[in-house]
């Protein structure tokens, strides 16, 4: 296999964990994204081979070697789901960067008028707002809500039912790991080089939540940079959910120093 056939260098070897079911499926879904990788890397080369191509699919087939390390180390090593879910928000930065919302997350604190924090989740928020936006989301990504808010991630034992401390299965939370990233590939392939069509609304998504007051913030796409749109209940015909994509319209608030939403609708 030449360098144009795979640019990111990531002609490796099957998976062997000497467990025949899950190798079946993860070897299949890893042939698969290894298969997009490289169509989206055979594209970035055929856009130019400036120093900068050449820096970005270095660090993508990096972060991507990495990622498919730790597999083959995590049903081993539980500690390695960490390396795992790291190696995952670093692909998404990196299509970030290519698909040009890079620089718009902004500062990394967590709260009514802070931006998002640097986390998987938020980086999922972003990718899945640029394709919902350029319309290219179709089905979306299979166990988004397992695989980018879990809590397994955050915390490397749990409380089960019976109030004891147990282990997620990261044996299956890898598997769905992957899963995700086929689609989040797929979508991104097809969204490359797109941009949101021009639109009386702007497009964002729910930052901040506060079920008490039934209020909340929106992190807007176009705006750079963005204070944020400060909303109410009343401001939307749904209530919506952390991290979902929706479209507004808002004006400038002088006593809030920031945006004031309304007519707050999915998107």
């Amino acid at each position: 296999m030449t360098a144009e056939d795979d640019p990111l260098g990531l002609h490796t070897e099957e998976i062997n964990f000497g467990e025949p079911f899950v190798e079946h499926r993860l070897n299949k879904k890893i042939t698969a994204c290894e298969s997009q990788l490289k169509q989206i890397a055979i594209e970035i080369v055929e856009e130019g081979d400036s120093e900068e191509k050449s820096e970005f699919e270095e660090i993508l087939g990096a972060e991507y070697k990495g990622f498919r390390k730790a597999t083959t180390r995590v049903f081993d090593e539980s500690r390695q789901i960490r390396d795992i879910v790291l190696g995952f928000k670093n692909i998404l930065k990196t299509i970030g960067n290519d698909l040009g919302y890079y620089d718009k997350l902004g500062e990394v604190s967590q709260g009514p008028k802070d931006g998002p924090r640097d986390n998987l989740a938020t980086w999922f928020y972003w990718f899945r707002l640029h394709a919902k936006a350029v319309d290219e989301w179709e089905n979306g990504v299979q166990y988004s809500k397992t695989v980018f808010e879990s809590r397994p991630f955050r915390n490397v034992e749990e409380h089960d039912i019976t109030g004891e401390y147990t282990r997620p299965d990261y044996a299956a939370l890898t598997i769905l790991i992957w899963f995700a990233l086929e689609d989040v590939l797929q979508i991104w392939g097809d969204s490359r080089n797109k941009t949101p069509p021009d639109s009386d609304y702007t497009f964002g998504f729910i930052s901040y939540l506060n079920s008490t007051s039934n209020s909340g913030m929106i992190t807007a796409y176009n705006r750079d940079p963005d204070p944020g749109s400060y909303f109410e209940g009343l401001d939307a015909n749904f209530f919506p959910e952390y991290g979902q994509a929706v479209q507004f319209k808002d004006n400038w608030n002088d006593e809030h120093d920031n945006y004031k939403a309304w007519k707050v609708r999915p998107l």
